[in-house]
């Protein structure tokens, strides 16, 4: 395995963290919905908004608890013949089971929104909230904050290093020769992430 390849697989991805379709739990409805019928999934403290589908199960939009709350801040009372078409949002943004989480969480602060569709061929699979997705960021950023990256990258050339191009053998074999706790890992001349001992070894061993 390139240490390039293993960069990759280390960061989290949706698929780790949606909310995925299961009996007991309400994610999507349809455009013919009554919006009143509605109301009392979207009041879940877990479920904020609901994919809007069509009957194959397309996705063809979104509605919020936010949609409501917009609507009857100008109507006062919520007709009850109301349908979901009425209130949603359409051209939704989406993401698939293999969008990086970091990605996704970007899509919805840039979007201001707090939930985000999974898709794949345009089918919906599930929801993933923006709190799952700054979790799984925040996993990922624990081990690999800046202030670690400014003090490596003060050291310069002083450190064990080995190149993004790389493979994870080739690590090892120079954490051997150095007897390092840790390689700094470089694409061209720029530190890009770093490998400590324990990452090297546990690849090592699982490619016995």
């Amino acid at each position: 395995m390139n240490i390039s390849n293993y960069i990759e697989s280390r960061k989290s991805i949706v698929e780790h963290w949606y909310s995925k379709e299961a009996e007991n739990m309400k994610l999507s409805c349809l455009e013919t919905d009554k919006v009143i019928d509605i109301m009392a999934w979207l009041a879940d403290d877990q479920e904020a908004s609901l994919a809007v589908v069509d009957p194959k199960h397309f996705l063809v939009g979104i509605i919020s608890e936010r949609d409501i709350i917009k609507y009857l801040a100008k109507d006062n009372v919520l007709n009850g013949d109301l349908r979901v078409s009425d209130l949603m949002t359409r051209n939704v943004f989406s993401a698939s089971p293999d969008t990086y989480c970091v990605d996704a969480l970007k899509i919805m602060v840039k979007g201001d929104f707090r939930n985000l569709p999974i898709v794949v061929e345009d089918k919906f699979l599930g929801i993933l909230s923006i709190i799952d997705a700054a979790k799984a960021r925040l996993l990922e950023t624990i081990s690999r904050s800046n202030d670690v990256f400014d003090a490596l990258k003060s050291f310069g050339n002083d450190l064990p290093s080995v190149n993004v191009d790389q493979t994870m053998r080739e690590a090892f074999e120079v954490l051997t020769e150095k007897k390092a706790p840790f390689l700094t890992v470089k694409d061209e001349e720029d530190i890009v992430d770093y490998l400590s001992s324990q990452e090297i070894n546990r690849m090592r061993l699982r490619s016995k």
